[in-house]
């Protein structure tokens, strides 16, 4: 698997991932494009995400997006790579929300506590932070 950031892509390769699903674009292009990732698989888009700063100590994976078909190990591939990136960038929390009972249990098994916090009102989910200071600081290295 490779991490790339959508800042180093062109603007037809940014918005082909998202062909079949043109309503994410409608969120908030300039802010998914400055802060977003592509998990590449095989030199293709496998998955997206955005990974926006809160503070100084704080991200929040934001956005989240899976083309069909993913391997089981994909959203904890994707959410590992969020805590790298993170504690990378010297911060040392990482904010997921969560609509689904599924994404629940994952973040719970993986160390993540529900907290009150919520970054966005209009999000109706489950709030999950956790400490970085155990991820490893390795950032591009994935099986």
């Amino acid at each position: 698997m490779e991490l790339k950031s959508t800042k180093e892509l062109d603007q037809a390769a940014f918005e082909s991932f998202f062909n079949e699903n043109s309503k994410m674009l409608d969120v908030d292009q300039a802010e998914m494009k400055k802060y977003g990732y592509f998990l590449y698989k095989d030199q293709q888009p496998t998955a997206f995400f955005s990974l926006l700063p809160v503070d100084g100590e704080s991200y929040w994976l934001r956005t989240l997006m899976i083309k069909r078909s993913p391997s089981l190990m994909l959203p904890v591939t994707i959410i590992q790579s969020a805590e790298n990136l993170t504690k990378s960038y010297g911060a040392k929390h990482l904010f997921i929300h969560s609509k689904t009972e599924i994404l629940n249990q994952l973040l719970e098994q993986l160390g993540y506590t529900q907290t009150e916090q919520c970054l966005d009102p209009l999000i109706e989910a489950n709030w999950w932070i956790t400490s970085l200071e155990s991820v490893d600081n390795y950032v591009n290295r994935m099986e």
